[in-house]
């Protein structure tokens, strides 16, 4: 989410900047306040929409865990119970079991891929909608008070200028977006998002389902 806020405040505040010039003939503009800042993590886990929406992860990544545990016991089993029988099968039936049983490791790790393919695509999906808005109410705001630049709270070491205006954000966030309607993808809605990614470059990953 940082780095979505990040990149679109930057943009917000280079149109800002440029406001003053569109206005030099207006009568005695006010003063404008260089910079703000805006806890954007803050944002993003405590509006209402973020604490909905970390709910709806956190049950997914803990579903998803549960399915990845059994399926890796149940290999685990298996494996254990091939093993016990390779004294006493035959060449040709062990073999055939040991095909078999790599078919099933590969299964699952397909599953855990598809697995985390998922849960990565509803962590972007969350983090797009809440942060469209709060791109929105900030760009309002820095209009409202004629702020020059925005930076989130993470990249400041030291300031005694500047105005934070978390809570007002947040306040305002919560006004207009109540909830994120989240939706697990599809195989094919994950290939389409993956070939957009391909096209706009690196992006940063949620922290996969299994660690």
């Amino acid at each position: 989410m940082k780095h979505i806020i990040h990149g679109a405040l930057a943009l917000a505040a280079l149109l800002i900047i440029s406001a003053p010039g569109h206005a030099q003939n207006a009568a005695k503009p006010a003063a404008p306040t260089p910079i703000a800042v805006i806890d954007a993590q803050r944002v993003l886990h405590e509006s209402v929409a973020g604490k909905k929406a970390d709910a709806f992860i956190g049950d997914l990544r803990g579903k998803y865990q549960q399915e990845i545990a059994k399926s890796e016991e149940a290999l685990r089993a298996e494996d254990q119970e091939l093993g016990r029988q390779r004294s006493v099968l035959s060449p040709e039936a062990f073999e055939a079991k040991r095909h078999d049983f790599e078919r099933k490791v590969q299964e699952s790790q397909r599953m855990v891929q598809e697995r985390n393919g998922e849960f990565d695509a509803t962590v972007r999906q969350a983090r797009a909608e809440i942060g469209k808005v709060v791109i929105a109410v900030v760009t309002e705001l820095m209009q409202k008070k004629n702020i020059l630049l925005v930076i989130d709270r993470a990249q400041i070491v030291a300031s005694q200028t500047a105005i934070d205006m978390t809570e007002e954000v947040l306040q305002e966030v919560n006004k207009r977006l109540p909830s994120v309607p989240l939706k697990v993808p599809t195989a094919a809605e994950l290939q389409q998002q993956q070939q957009q990614r391909q096209n706009q470059g690196p992006v940063k990953k949620a922290p996969p389902v299994k660690k």
